[in-house]
């Protein structure tokens, strides 16, 4: 059975891996396409929660008290242990968010110079933020007016400020994310390997597969069609920025080129590459 000691071992040594050795692999190679590394997010994920599993423990012999609190009547062995579990918890989490860096550095160049995982996701000033909460807060409006530019094309000032928010960032390596979409049989037909569309709306991508997943699930229960997973290769020079919850918002009016259509169940996957038009 995995200790937590062992794991914490494990995902040291997990975490010496360049990403060239998981799916996709990073930049810098030829043909290599950067990916954010799941395998490496979820092991930590598990280790922090088998962290605090053993932290709950040693708490539940001391009334549910930490060692913070007054008179908890600690052991010097428990609280010893209690501190180690917490470091090797913040630890890990620091390790999280070096993966996310990991792969936002190699994905995507902000003007600002700035890291597109930071808790400013990059933006070089406060403006962009509420640009950005306008784009991601109100999920119904944004798919208005998404639908609104794929039908008409009409730029109206909230495209507008979604365009500069999106100019903030650009690919700069191939980039593996992912788009669930919900499409009419018609839809589905038309996307064929060696077609191409320009789509003239901003793509929500997610760069964890699952994420998507999660959200495709979600809108079948909401609207009928056929379930689509895009697996989008964004190509350099294409603006995207991150938006946070795991999502990426790549520019209006890319070109996408489909290289390749399979099923999977109930969900046609279609291979393509994202490009400025």
């Amino acid at each position: 059975m995995l200790t937590v000691h062992s794991f914490y071992v494990e995902v040291k040594k997990h975490g010496t891996h360049d990403q060239q050795s998981h799916a996709g692999g990073r930049g810098g190679g030829a043909g290599s396409v950067v990916s954010y590394n799941k395998n490496k997010d979820e092991t930590l994920l598990a280790f922090m929660d088998a962290t605090r599993t053993e932290q709950r423990a040693i708490e539940a012999k001391y009334g549910k008290l930490s060692p913070h609190a007054v008179a908890s009547g600690y052991s010097p062995e428990d609280e010893k242990k209690w501190f180690e579990l917490e470091r090797q918890y913040m630890n890990a989490s620091e390790m999280r968010a070096d993966n996310d860096q990991d792969f936002f550095d190699e994905a995507i160049a902000m003007k600002s110079g700035n890291s597109a995982s930071g808790s400013d996701f990059g933006f070089e000033d406060e403006r962009f933020d509420a640009i950005r909460d306008e784009y991601v807060v109100p999920d119904e409006l944004t798919l208005k007016t998404n639908a609104g530019l794929r039908r008409t094309g009409r730029v109206t000032t909230k495209v507008q400020r979604f365009d500069s928010m999106v100019e903030q960032g650009e690919v700069q390596n191939p980039t593996r994310v992912y788009r669930a979409a919900i499409l009419t049989p018609e839809q589905t037909g038309k996307l064929t390997e060696g077609s191409s569309f320009v789509d003239r709306g901003f793509q929500s991508v997610a760069y964890d597969r699952g994420g998507a997943e999660m959200y495709m699930d979600i809108r079948a229960n909401n609207i009928s069609g056929e379930k689509v997973m895009f697996e989008y290769t964004l190509q350099p020079g294409v603006n995207a920025v991150n938006v946070g919850y795991g999502e990426i918002v790549v520019q209006r009016s890319a070109m996408v080129s489909i290289l390749g259509v399979t099923k999977t169940g109930d969900v046609t996957v279609v291979q393509a590459e994202v490009s400025k038009p």
